[in-house]
């Protein structure tokens, strides 16, 4: 496995991880009606968007040439309640046939590497209780905020400041 630093190339296989993903991690958490909604086509242009646009950096790993999982990072979190200098782990996927492999592991530390030194955020879906488990085993625990989103309950998750070793 490699990891690297995405490319507009890489659109088409980033939005096949994240439909697969979607599927395999969030159904009975989501709406199928939702999940059943995405398509690669049009995940894909929206990644090469996010991409071109540039606002946040996004790490991908390969197995030989197939993308396996990917991790974006906005160097500034999105919420207006967060402190200046807090980073956001916007987006953290891995192909469910790569699961359990220590690559979701390998592409946080390469995303927390681009905003070493800075506290962290994300938001993960509250029933997600395999995805929960991961962050609190890299250090994330819930910091009180919590939302609805596509019918579902959503917590944030922070950690503090960290040096990637």
């Amino acid at each position: 496995m490699r990891i690297r630093q995405a490319v507009a190339g890489d659109a088409r296989g980033i939005a096949e991880v994240q439909v697969r993903a979607w599927g395999a991690a969030y159904r009975g958490i989501l709406p199928d009606a939702l999940i059943d909604s995405l398509t690669v086509g049009a995940r894909a242009a929206r990644w090469r968007e996010i991409l071109a646009a540039g606002a946040s950096r996004t790490s991908v790993a390969f197995d030989e040439d197939l993308v396996v999982g990917f991790c974006s990072v906005f160097p500034d979190a999105r919420d207006a309640d967060l402190a200046a200098g807090t980073a956001e782990i916007a987006a953290l996927y891995v192909d469910p046939a790569a699961w359990r492999r220590g690559i979701g592991s390998a592409l946080l530390r390469s995303g927390m590497a681009v905003v070493e030194g800075a506290p962290l955020t994300l938001w993960v879906l509250e029933d997600n209780v395999a995805g929960r488990a991961f962050y609190a085993r890299h250090g994330f625990a819930p910091d009180g905020a919590r939302r609805e989103e596509h019918g579902a309950g959503r917590v944030r998750l922070a950690r503090p400041a960290h040096r990637v070793s």
